[in-house]
Parts: structure tokens; sequence; C-alpha cells
């Protein structure tokens, strides 16, 4: 258009510019989809399809620090499948997968909308909860566990070897970063686990 040639648009050339544009734009478009695509791969778990622990340490941080700067309080959960290894060995890895997809899909719909629930790899996930203290993450805690109550009952396995979670609650304090969360849930998570085995 800034062009003083009089002749450098003519009526055969009258839809080149917008051609060029439009393969430029396609070409854009098809870049951005690739990038989120591989972006979504990264950070799912292939497994299970929920989030995984690059999608946590990505997202994660944001949400402590909103909350630091709100003063609102933010509790995490630490769970891990008690006796997952036993299943595994008994029934297969096929059945053992199977089980963490279905453990994944029964958590996913107890959690609420806006936590953050993923899988760290192996039987462990974690859920971060905003808006969230003690009262709150006890009650995610027991809906947890009676979610794979549930999927240890609909696939036989609430006998022998049995299945079931352990899980730690931990609460967010102004200066930890998402790592340090989840060692304080996790070490939660092992007194949880310690008090569930039978005494001798």
């Amino acid at each position: 258009m800034a062009d003083t040639d009089a002749g450098r648009y003519c009526a055969e050339k009258g839809t080149d510019f917008l051609e060029h544009f439009c393969e430029v734009l396609a070409g854009d478009l098809l870049h951005v989809k690739i990038h989120e695509e591989l972006t979504r791969q990264r950070e799912s778990d292939e497994l299970t399809g929920i989030p995984n622990r690059a999608y946590l340490r990505r997202h994660g941080p944001p949400l402590l620090h909103l909350a630091e700067r709100r003063g609102s309080p933010v509790a995490m959960l630490f769970c891990d499948l008690d006796r997952f290894k036993a299943v595994n060995d008994t029934f297969g890895h096929e059945t053992g997968d199977a089980v963490l997809r279905d453990v994944a899909r029964a958590m996913a719909g107890r959690v609420r909308t806006y936590d953050l629930l993923a899988r760290l790899g192996g039987d462990e996930f974690v859920v971060l909860m905003p808006d969230a203290g003690d009262a709150e993450g006890a009650v995610m805690a027991e809906r947890i566990r009676h979610c794979v109550a549930e999927v240890a009952g609909d696939r036989n396995l609430s006998g022998v070897p049995g299945l079931s979670v352990s899980v730690g609650l931990a609460l967010f304090t102004p200066g930890q970063d998402i790592d340090d969360l989840v060692r304080a849930a996790d070490a939660a998570m092992y007194v949880d686990k310690r008090n569930d085995i039978p005494s001798p």
C-alpha cells in the first residue's frame, strides 16, 4: 500500500497479498497448535491422563505465590497406595496399570474444580488445594480414602493382598516452595502409613 509504483499492484495480483497472509497465518496457527500439544504431552501423565509432576512444578508455584499475597491457606495431600506392589506382583502389571487409571479417574471426580491433582509417579499422587485449611484437607483425605476403597471393591482387591491409601496432609507456610510442601505432605503420609500397619 505504501509503494509509489503505480504498477506494483494490478488485477492479476489482487489476491496475492491475501493469499500470502493466509499462508503465514496458517503456518503460525499450526506452530501454536503443535507447541500446545507438546506442552500437553510433557505435562500430562501418559498412563492416567491427569497432570504429572512437571505440571505441578509449573502451575503449583503461582498458586502458592497468590495465596501468600492474599494471606489465604493452601493444603496439600500426598497420597500413596498401600500394597500396590503386591497387587502388581499377584495380578500382573496390566492389572496394576488399570488400577492406577481407575484411582486417578476416581480422585479426579472427588477433588474440587480448582484443586490441582497430579500423579508424581508410581502409585503416588498429590492434591494441591487453594483456599483450604486443616478441616477442608481432612474432608478431602476421607473422600480419597473412600474412592480408593471403591476401586478396590470394584476390582475385588478388598481382601488379600488388599488395596488402600495412606494420605498425608500439610499446610502451606509463607516462604515454602512447592518442593518443600510436597516433602512436608510426604512426611505426614508416612506417619499415616505407619499408623495403618497392624500391630504384631
